[in-house]
């Protein structure tokens, strides 16, 4: 899988207006495979569908930081 994203380095340099993270995130699957586009598209559409790192992306997640200093 390769991923690339569009992010505005503004957003991570303080400004206000532009939010530090990526705006958005693509990903590329390369298959090698011996079976059928249907079954690969299948497995693609499983793979969207119960991926929880994809999830997080699209829906958001809460996140909580702590710190400890030593």
């Amino acid at each position: 899988i390769d991923l690339e994203g569009d992010l505005d380095s503004e957003g991570f340099k303080g400004s206000e207006d532009v939010r530090p993270g990526f705006q958005n995130v693509r990903a590329k699957f390369h298959i090698k495979a011996n079976a059928s586009k249907e079954k690969i598209e299948k497995l693609v559409k499983n793979i969207e569908r119960f991926c929880p790192v994809g999830d997080s992306l699209e829906n958001g997640v809460n996140l909580t930081t702590e710190y400890v200093l030593e």
